[in-house]
C-alpha cells in the first residue's frame, strides 16, 4: 500500500510538471493549446481572425478591439486579470516615410516611434519572427502599472496589421500564447479598387 501511494504522489508529481512546461492551463490564457472557438468578421474590416469563447470584440472607428472580459473593453488601462488588444490594419501607402519593399521592422519602428513619450511604457528591442506563416516583429515593453506587446505581421505584400495588447504589471504572460494563437488566425481582405 505504501508503495502505491508513492507510486502515485509520483504521478501526480510528473503531471504537474508537464502541465507547467506546456505552459499552464488554456482557461488563464497562458496555455499552449489555446482554443479560439469565436471567429470575428464585420463588412467594414479587412481583417478576420478567431478568438476564445467569453471574450468581447468591438469594431468602431476603423480599429478592432479584442478583450478577455467587458470589464477589460470598458476600462481606460489594463485591470487585472484581463488583456485588451487593439488591431489596426495599415496599407504600406498609408505609412508615411515608408519604402514600397517595407519590412514588418521598419513599420514597427515607425509606429513604435509614435508611442514614445512620457506617459508611455518603456520598449526592448525589435525582434523578427514569423507568426504562423506571416513575417512579423515584435517589441515588448512596461511602465509602474502596464505590460505592452505590440506585433506587426505582413498580412499583404502592400498591407500590414498593427496589434497593440495590453495587461496589468506582470501579467502578459498569462496572454501571450493566446495573443500569438489569435494573430495566427488572421485573415486579410483587400479592399475594392474604386
Amino acid at each position: 500500500m505504501k508503495m502505491r501511494r508513492s507510486f502515485l504522489l509520483l504521478v501526480v508529481v510528473l503531471l504537474s510538471l508537464v502541465l507547467v512546461a506546456c505552459g499552464g492551463d488554456t482557461n488563464s490564457g497562458g496555455g499552449s493549446a489555446v482554443t479560439l472557438s469565436q471567429t470575428f468578421s464585420a463588412e467594414d474590416s479587412a481583417i478576420g481572425f478567431k478568438f476564445p469563447e467569453g471574450w468581447i470584440t468591438n469594431n468602431a472607428f476603423g480599429q478592432v478591439t479584442l478583450a478577455s472580459s467587458q470589464a477589460a473593453l470598458d476600462a481606460t488601462e489594463p485591470i487585472a486579470g484581463a488583456m485588451i488588444v487593439n488591431f489596426l490594419v495599415a496599407p504600406t501607402a498609408d505609412i508615411a516615410g515608408l519604402a514600397e519593399n517595407a519590412t514588418p521592422t521598419d513599420v514597427l519602428n515607425v509606429f513604435r516611434s509614435f508611442m514614445e513619450g512620457e506617459d508611455a511604457p518603456t520598449f526592448g528591442d525589435v525582434s523578427e519572427l514569423k507568426v504562423g506563416t506571416m513575417d512579423a516583429a515584435q517589441i515588448s515593453g512596461s511602465d509602474d502599472k502596464t505590460d505592452a506587446i505590440v506585433y506587426v505581421v505582413k498580412v499583404a505584400d502592400d498591407a500590414y496589421v498593427v496589434i497593440v495588447g495590453g495587461t496589468a504589471k506582470g501579467e502578459m504572460g498569462n496572454y501571450e500564447a493566446t495573443l500569438k494563437a489569435v494573430i495566427e488566425s488572421i485573415t486579410y481582405t483587400a479592399p475594392a479598387a474604386g
